[in-house]
């Protein structure tokens, strides 16, 4: 194994040849939160093997094609032609390519070359590089030599390979804007909170909470690097145990770090990153094994990819190639929040940004095709975007093409021209589980309403026709969203409803549920949640809104399907046993539309078994129908032939 260190002034990264994997990382920081972009061996435009005697932090602009920095470098070899770099090359190659091949840089250029009247040869370019198997060596050229827009495009690209992009880094040690390096990570984890805490202004008393006590768990040395897989890791909001062993107090941190993104004030979450949040996410990632831990860090980073002034971020501490790993897994926890990102980082304008309660189901990858309507999901309570729209759970064992989330695996083939999203947002049943309440947490079905609004109208949905698909409490939420739009004068708001065609629901409590009446003793010792409370059995508040809602329909094209459940769901365990039909059939029927029993429970009303389940097909044509009612005209085909001729003829 041979080793190349490249010098700079300030910093020192060490690479690997071979392997291509980047084993420590330098300085990320500076007053205005810089970073570098690690290049390692491979550049061919270096004239000058001296070092930039700057003395601040090296910036990258994502948006400059122009690689040519090598006056930050060393270059310890500058001609990559020459013999002893080509001898050195080709100890890595593996598939007998000869080492002095350049088509796969010539195939860079087209594809960084973007000028109009030719883009049809960057999109066969990009596309070529997609799909070839190059040496070793060759993709670390690539990888070294590309820039953020051609590597963002090839990233979207199915089956595309994570060797185009620099390797995750492997951090060993941190250093702030202090003097010396730290490195240990729990003194770092120490700096980057108390900074956090001295900065914001508008903070609420949750994320002062899990700060504060993170402080104080790390100066008092009370910290383990394990993780239990007891610990819920599933949403960005996690649920605090109160008994703190050893092996479980790191997810309070992760708890601080969550708390401070999602704070109101977004100078909190500036905070993080400038004192090196990319970088923690990637230690957590090279040193804890536990899905859960790696499902955390994928929402983590959507949730960043949320603000544009983040972005960069992504790019120059090398997070690409692990962002197409997790797109291409079979893992919803990872391949949703990379799609999101991606997703994010393509984006031009702000108002097409996706925020953190909405995730890009389909599609995932780069698509050309025009899509004329949206679908949206929208979960109930305990559920969530990552398990609740999965196939049925009798149907793992035996159905080797089991999937956990029809909508994206079925539906998307099965309906044409159609953007898949879904909501996720986290609930209790009781308040035992919410361990920290503060006046900035959303409970109420208002407040529920007020927050999914704001984001809709902050992302790309609105422009296009909609479809709701709901489950439980989901269709409750949607129905608040529609009465409360239908009052508002906000244009933007207003286009969420004249959009809505057409609303599926599944097992929703339009009149309430069985599950929310108890004995007062009952309920003391339960304590129900807030959300819980409102779908009370003829809850006035629930008729209200149903009343509103069969009034705005009476005014608005919108299509129902509706579906109710016949068997009973068994709510608790232990220590007893207490089954109920949660959702009788006269609370599921809103009286407006088609309506269909299932003879399921409440939970797999909304889990078909298969492609020909009611729950499922009956679905299917109920959207084709809309769409085929609301189609607009069909437009001319703008689409264009890829010119493969033309490249083969410039390396001819």
């Amino acid at each position: 194994m041979k080793r190349v260190v490249l010098l700079n002034r300030k910093h020192l990264l060490a690479a690997t040849l071979g392997s291509a994997s980047v084993i420590s990382t330098a300085a990320y920081f500076g007053r205005n939160s810089l970073s570098i972009k690690l290049k390692t061996f491979g550049h061919n435009n270096s004239d000058n093997s001296t070092s930039s005697s700057s003395t601040q932090p090296m910036t990258t602009d994502i948006n400059n094609n122009n690689n040519n920095n090598s006056n930050d470098y060393i270059y310890l070899d500058k001609d990559i032609n020459n013999e002893s770099s080509s001898q050195m090359l080709a100890e890595y190659s593996e598939d007998g390519v000869p080492s002095d091949s350049r088509t796969h840089l010539q195939l860079l250029r087209l594809a960084q070359y973007r000028p109009h009247d030719r883009l049809q040869v960057t999109e066969v370019a990009i596309s070529a590089i997609a799909n070839t198997n190059f040496n070793d060596h060759q993709y670390r050229e690539i990888a070294q030599s590309c820039d953020y827009e051609t590597a963002l495009r090839l990233a979207r690209i199915p089956g595309v390979s994570p060797k185009l992009f620099m390797p995750p880094l492997n951090t060993y040690y941190f250093q702030t804007n202090q003097s010396a390096p730290i490195h240990d990570f729990e003194r770092f984890l120490l700096n980057l909170f108390k900074n956090a805490q001295n900065s914001g202004h508008r903070t609420s008393d949750c994320t002062k909470f899990f700060t504060k006590l993170s402080i104080e768990m790390l100066e008092t040395g009370c910290h383990s690097r394990q993780l239990e897989d007891m610990v819920d890791f599933t949403d960005i909001h996690l649920h605090y145990h109160r008994r703190r062993s050893a092996s479980e107090v790191n997810w309070v941190y992760l708890q601080a770090i969550s708390q401070n993104i999602l704070s109101s004030d977004k100078l909190q979450c500036q905070t993080l990153v400038n004192n090196g949040l990319f970088l923690i996410l990637h230690y957590l990632r090279n040193n804890f094994t536990e899905k859960a831990v790696h499902d955390w860090i994928a929402q983590t980073l959507a949730n960043l990819s949320a603000h544009r002034e983040f972005h960069s971020h992504f790019w120059t501490t090398n997070w690409f190639g692990v962002l197409v790993n997790w797109l291409h897994s079979n893992r919803l926890e990872w391949s949703l929040p990379a799609a999101k990102v991606l997703h994010n980082l393509s984006q031009e304008l702000d108002d097409h940004l996706l925020p953190e309660s909405i995730y890009l189901l389909h599609p995932i990858f780069h698509d050309t095709q025009p899509k004329d309507f949206d679908i949206i999901l929208v979960h109930g309570l305990l559920g969530g975007a990552f398990k609740t729209w999965r196939q049925c759970d009798s149907e793992k064992q035996y159905s080797p093409q089991y999937t956990r989330c029809w909508p994206q695996t079925w539906l998307a083939n099965d309906v044409a021209d159609v953007r898949l999203f879904a909501v996720n947002y986290q609930t209790f049943l009781s308040n035992w589980n919410i361990e920290c309440n503060d006046d900035n947490s959303v409970t109420t079905l208002k407040q529920r309403s007020a927050q999914f609004l704001n984001d809709l109208i902050s992302s790309p949905i609105g422009d296009k026709p909609i479809i709701w698909i709901t489950h439980s409490m989901g269709g409750l939420i949607v129905k608040q969203m529609l009465v409360d739009v239908s009052e508002s004068n906000d244009p933007r708001m207003r286009s969420l409803l004249d959009q809505t065609k057409g609303i599926v629901f599944y097992s929703v409590p339009h009149k309430g549920t069985e599950m929310a009446v108890w004995t007062p003793y009952l309920q003391r010792i339960i304590s129900p949640s807030t959300e819980l409370l409102q779908l009370r059995k003829d809850s006035q508040f629930l008729l209200s809104l149903h009343t509103n809602f069969l009034k705005l329909i009476r005014d608005k094209p919108i299509e129902c399907l509706s579906f109710g459940e016949t068997v009973k769901s068994c709510v608790i365990k232990r220590p007893f046993k207490w089954s109920r039909l949660l959702v009788p059939e006269e609370s599921a029927n809103p009286g407006v539309g088609d309506f269909h029993l299932l003879a399921v429970d409440h939970f797999n009303t909304c889990k078909p078994k298969d492609k020909t389940s009611d729950a499922y097909h009956r679905v299917v044509s109920f959207i084709n129908h809309i769409i085929e009612t609301n189609r607009p005209p069909n437009d001319s085909n703008n689409s264009y032939d890829k010119i493969n001729v033309l490249l083969m003829s410039i390396f001819d």
